[in-house]
């Protein structure tokens, strides 16, 4: 039923750039204080959930695997059953933390390469707006962005500057 919502209200507005099912992280919450919920999704209905949505939602272009929810390995492994984004970049991740996850650390762009390529699959930087901007290449150096803060080319990083600290844009994992 949630899902047709989301197919139809994608059929109407064409306004929808990704899907993104979120995992909910229990163990802390007053809902599970309180023993209203004993538990989360398993592993195994976060895989389903991801490739019925890749199926049913077939007039939005990306699904999310997020790795501050499902932590690397499962995130990676959600990219094989539909996902196609393995999330953006994340400087301070506090919710998911405040709830008892174990996930949500400070990924590098260099991260996020590594475990993508390690997969098969290429690595794409892009804007929120899933503009694709280029594949990234992990042999390249430095890695991280080409877009300076106006947006007009000026590198953030230079080859003076290559500590893989944080970066503009989420990346896409690609399957070609």
């Amino acid at each position: 039923m949630h899902l047709k919502r989301v197919r139809d209200l994608q059929d109407e507005t064409d306004n929808i750039t990704e899907f993104i099912p979120l995992s909910f992280i229990h163990q802390q919450t007053p809902l599970h204080e309180h023993g209203v919920v004993s538990s989360g999704a398993s592993k195994a209905e976060d895989e389903l959930m991801i490739a019925v949505s890749r199926l049913f939602l077939d007039n939005i272009d990306h699904i999310q695997s997020s790795w501050v929810k499902y932590g690397d390995e499962h995130g990676l492994k959600l990219l094989n059953c539909g996902a196609d984004d393995f999330m953006g970049t994340v400087l301070s991740e506090e919710i998911t933390k405040r709830a008892g996850g174990d996930h949500g650390e400070f990924r590098s762009f260099v991260d996020y390469a590594e475990m993508i390529s390690a997969i098969g699959r290429v690595p794409v930087e892009r804007s929120t707006d899933y503009t694709k901007r280029r594949r990234i290449d992990p042999d390249e150096s430095p890695l991280g962005p080409k877009l300076g803060p106006k947006a007009d080319g000026t590198p953030l990083l230079t080859e003076n500057n290559t500590d893989n600290g944080p970066s503009s844009g989420p990346t896409v994992a690609d399957d070609d």
